[in-house]
């Protein structure tokens, strides 16, 4: 590690990493495109990819930028060359610049785990007894769904009407009292189920990914990359309440009513997870989530489309590897 951080080039590993995460998405989009992958599951894996990988194949297979400008192997050779004259180029007008960049990025990793600490902290353990149809619903939804059954907090200091996941070793379900107070029964059931979804998935682990989203903020497929990550995960708990509850118009009226009332409440805070049934919607994404909940279309796989994320993978390590 120390010798990484010795080594390290801020313009190589911009350059890099910006490279390699639009190659990436641009294979990902086509191989969605070309094999008509419908299964937002595995989409959502695949739009995983151009976070991931650029910045541990730097990590892990880039050559250090000490090693080069003289000396690499087949096409890196040539690429480090390129680099090695940019940086001579541009430093002088734009290092400090990306600079800046890279370390607000790696600010935001420091508040983010912040945010985290406190969004704990707001969360208080819902004792037996205290909600006991609520823990009911749970526990017969995660039996059900063949989950162990989640522990159960308040999420308090919040004014918004919320439920999300969270945890590392053990996952847990935050849900406020402003949910339980604006929603019926069955459409509570219905946001239980699609917090479900995303413990099905493991979803709780996958928030390093902000992480690699935040040390590529000078990065525009980052961003681009997580937002289609977010929508596909959303959509692939929705298809997993929908199967759970069998009542697909329930949570798309739930989802119609949430929206109005965070509307209604105004604009989220930064690093609010109230958000998390809903995602960050914008441009009518909440109204596609709708229709497709109350016209759904075919998404049928076939076995050789469940392991394309692995296949894919392989292939793009092993690019990395022979371009390094």
């Amino acid at each position: 590690m120390l010798v990484l951080l010795e080594n390290f080039d801020l313009t190589v590993y911009i350059f890099y990493t910006l490279i390699t995460s639009a190659v990436i998405y641009i294979l990902v989009a086509l191989a969605v495109k070309v094999f008509c992958i419908t299964d937002p599951r595995l989409r959502a894996w695949l739009f995983m990819l151009p976070l991931l990988l650029p910045v541990t194949g730097y990590l892990f297979l880039c050559p250090l930028p000490g090693q080069g400008c003289s000396q690499g192997n087949l096409l890196w050779f040539q690429v480090e060359q390129l680099f090695c004259r940019l940086r001579g180029l541009l430093n002088p007008y734009w290092g400090l610049f990306f600079l800046i960049i890279f370390a607000l990025g790696c600010l935001r990793v420091g508040i983010r785990l912040l945010n985290y600490h406190f969004l704990i902290r707001r969360c208080k353990l819902v004792a037996p007894g205290e909600a006991p149809e609520l823990e009911q619903m749970v526990s017969k939804l995660a039996t059900e769904a063949g989950l162990s059954c989640p522990r159960l907090f308040w999420s308090q200091g919040n004014p918004y009407p919320v439920c999300f996941t969270f945890g590392f070793r053990e996952a847990k379900i935050a849900i406020s009292r402003e949910l339980l107070q604006n929603l019926t029964r069955e459409e509570i059931k219905a946001v239980l189920a699609h917090e479900m979804g995303h413990l099905a998935g493991r979803d709780h682990f996958l928030g390093w990914l902000l992480v690699c989203r935040d040390l590529m903020a000078f990065n525009p497929f980052g961003y681009i990359s997580y937002r289609s990550f977010l929508w596909e995960r959303e959509q692939a708990c929705d298809d997993y309440a929908r199967e759970l509850t069998q009542q697909p118009l329930v949570l798309a009226q739930c989802l119609v009513k949430l929206g109005r009332l965070m509307r209604q409440r105004g604009t989220v805070g930064f690093g609010q997870p109230g958000v998390a049934i809903l995602g960050k919607q914008r441009g009518g994404l909440l109204t596609r989530r709708v229709e497709r909940l109350v016209l759904p279309g075919s998404s049928e796989t076939f076995w050789w489309q469940d392991i394309l994320p692995v296949i894919l993978t392989a292939g793009i390590i092993l690019l990395q590897a022979a371009v390094c």
